[in-house]
Parts: structure tokens; sequence; C-alpha cells
């Protein structure tokens, strides 16, 4: 019976995964995938065949997960580890590996997809290079954090202190740049979380993460920025924030942006001033052709004023001339 099952759920797996892998975001088959997972977890536990089921898990791993089955893998791990512990061992290069596709779940606005990738990290078996077995002692801590419930009192108070504690862990220096990543991105989970008195205790963890190391935090944050469209509603509350990622120093990327804006902007400053100085020669050259003008004109003015002098000078002598003329003529007549 036991072999009959087995077979049944490695046909349907055969023909199911590849289904799931086009369209991991279907609901409906994410649930059929993940009761599959589970009959063959318990297959894997009568028959005390690991491989096969740490096989599926690293299928499952291998592409984006919904909540639902992040919970289903939370809580096969979790039976493994007590049960089949050679299931859920893994290498070092292992652990990295399933840490970096699992640390994106840690900030999702899902509450559901946060614990399903805590508890699988915080499940896993690190089997060292040295021979020695051991789990991660931040993500244990993660792990209690999240689970404390905030309708609770007791929990409430208990998830603020726990936040607490990851300060102090990031201040001393007792989180490695492995767990760095995740710590940063489950800090801002926890903002999604709607609890107002956790939120100062998160950001003041944020802002000792700044002053910490500030090129692996911005490399974290800015990568949820950009893939993370959701971001936006935290803004309000990461105001107090802005401070202390300005004062941590801006990246080299930003900083030469910065730089070729502020030469732009002298550069405008400058054509703008010489534009200035030129259309002020303009004026000025305006200035004395208009003065030139007007002493040209005046010129001539009193040229044409001295010309119609003569002219009636002239003119009245001409006149006085004939009236000579005529007394003569009247004289010799008499």
């Amino acid at each position: 019976g036991i072999n009959a099952e087995y077979m049944g759920t490695t046909k349907l797996w055969t023909l199911l995964f590849p289904l799931y892998k086009a369209n991991h975001n279907n609901a409906v088959v994410a649930c059929i995938l993940s009761e599959c997972l589970l009959c063959r977890s318990n297959c894997a536990i009568q028959t005390k065949n690991p491989k096969d089921i740490r096989g599926c898990i690293d299928e499952v791993l291998s592409i984006p997960a919904l909540p639902v089955v992040l919970e289903t893998l939370s809580k096969l791990i979790q039976n493994l580890k007590n049960v089949l512990p050679e299931a859920v061992t893994v290498s070092e290069d292992q652990w990295t590996s399933t840490l970096l596709t699992l640390e994106r779940y840690a900030h999702s606005p899902s509450a559901l997809a946060r614990t399903g990738a805590l508890s699988i990290l915080s499940n896993l078996i690190i089997q060292h290079n040295e021979g020695h077995h051991s789990t991660s002692t931040i993500l244990s801590i993660l792990k209690e954090t999240n689970d404390y419930n905030i309708y609770d009192l007791e929990g409430g108070r208990a998830k603020v202190a726990s936040i607490s504690t990851i300060n102090a862990y990031i201040t001393n220096g007792r989180i490695d740049k492995k767990h760095f990543r995740i710590t940063v991105r489950f800090l801002v989970g926890c903002l999604y979380v709607k609890y107002s008195v956790l939120w100062p205790q998160v950001i003041s963890a944020l802002e000792t993460a700044v002053k910490v190391d500030f090129e692996q935090f911005w490399s974290v944050y800015s990568d949820i920025l950009v893939h993370d469209p959701l971001q936006t509603m935290l803004v309000p509350i990461l105001t107090p924030l802005k401070g202390f990622v300005l004062k941590g120093g801006v990246p080299d990327e930003f900083q030469e942006n910065g730089n070729d804006k502020k030469n732009s902007d002298s550069n405008d400053e400058e054509g703008n001033e010489a534009e200035d100085e030129d259309e002020a020669g303009d004026d000025d050259d305006a200035e004395v052709s208009d003065n030139s003008k007007n002493e040209g004109n005046e010129k001539n003015n009193t040229d044409s004023q001295s010309v119609a002098t003569k002219e009636s000078a002239k003119t009245s002598k001409t006149i006085n001339g004939k009236k000579k003329k005529k007394k003569k003529k009247k004289k010799t007549l008499r």
C-alpha cells in the first residue's frame, strides 16, 4: 500500500509540478500542489527516503511561491525536522542559496508569506564544513518576533521587546552580512503590522542598521523600493528615517548624478550670466547708438536752422537791394 501511494504521488507530482511552474500564481494549482507535497512527505517518512522529499522541496523553492505554498512547506519542514532530519539538512552553500531565495518574502505585506519563509529558514539544519550542525540564532529570534500575537496585551509587549533585542544585535555587530539583509527586510515587513506602538521601535532599529552598514542597507532598501509597489504605503511611517539615510551617505551613482546636475546647474548659471552680460552690452551699445543718433539729429537740426537763417538773410538782402534800386529810380526821374 505504501509503495502504491508512493508511485501514485510520484506520478501526480511529475504531471503537476510543470503545470505549477508555468502557473505559480494560480491559487488552485498551488493548493493542489501543497496537498501533493504533504502526501509525498508522508511517503518519504514511511519509506525513510529523505532524498526524494528533499528534491521536491528544492523544486518548489526554485520558483516564486504563493503564501499557501510557503505555509505548507513550513509545516512540512517543521515535521521533517523532528522525524526525518536528514531531509532538512543542508550544506552551507545550499543554505546561502535558500536564504537568498526566501529573504524576499520577509518584507511581504502578507503575514502568511512572512511567517512561512521565516519558519522554513529557522527550521533548516545547517551542516557546516567542520562537521557540526546548527540552526541560525537570529532567524529564530526573527521567527519568534513574528509569531507574537499583537491582539494579546502580553504578546504585543513581547513583540516590542523583541524588536529592541534585534536592535541590540545590530548595534553590537552580532548579525553577519548573510543575515543582515533578511533582518532589514523583516524590519520593513513589520511596518505592515497594524500595531502603531511597534513602529517607533522598528524605525529605531532601521536607523541603527543605517549607521552600522549603510551600503548593505541601501542595497536591500533600494531593491524593495524598486520591486515592491506597496512600499509607497510606508512612506509616511518611514519619514523619520529620511535624515538618517541622508547622513549615511549617498551611493556613488547618485553622487555622480548629483555632481553632474550641479555642474550643469553651474554651467547654466554661467551661461545665464554671460547672456546677461551680452544683453547688458547690447543695451549699452543701443544706448550709445541712440545717443549718437540724437546727437546727429541735433546737429542736423542746428545745420538746418543755420541754413534757414542764411537763406532768410539772403532773401532780406535781396529785398532791401530791390527797394534801394526803386528809390534810386524815383530820384533820377525827379
